[in-house]
């Protein structure tokens, strides 16, 4: 399966990898440019192919659309989230479905964030929750958190 990857010849081998899954092709393209100065990029168009690259390359976070083909972020969650191998990795549900219970339905899938499109500024309202997720995920210690933290 091919995953496809960006990288930043500034961003170091070590930095952490962050698995964008969306079938948007341009709101993809729009995470991965705000994204790609400090992180590690891989790309899937829907649901089934993220979760094959979660369990492949087992990335530090999962920003994932919910309303994909294939298999739907929900589901993708969820099989994340009761993997032992992937149930550690954060996972941040990005979505148009603005209802309280679709916010229920992400959040009983174990999302750790749930953001509703369209958000203004990737580092206002969607990189300070990013942020928030890898803080209360991760801990501290964690290879994301301090490269948040420089970003916003």
């Amino acid at each position: 399966m091919a995953a496809s990857s960006t990288t930043n010849p500034v961003v170091s081998e070590s930095a952490p990898l962050v698995l964008i899954v969306e079938d948007n092709a341009d709101l993809r393209y729009y995470l991965r440019s705000q994204l790609s100065d400090n992180y590690r990029i891989a790309e899937a168009e829907n649901g089934k192919k993220g979760v094959a690259l979660a369990q492949e390359y087992m990335p530090d976070l999962v920003i994932s659309d919910v309303m994909m083909p294939e298999t739907d972020g929900f589901e993708l969650c969820h099989q994340l989230k009761t993997d032992e191998r992937t149930c550690h990795i954060p996972v941040i549900l990005l979505t148009a479905l603005a209802s309280p219970e679709n916010k229920l339905a992400g959040l009983d899938n174990r999302a750790d964030d749930y953001i509703i499109k369209p958000f203004m500024r990737m580092n206002c309202e969607c990189g300070l929750a990013i942020s928030s997720t890898i803080a209360k995920c991760s801990g501290s210690g964690s290879a994301l958190h301090p490269a948040f933290s420089r970003q916003l």
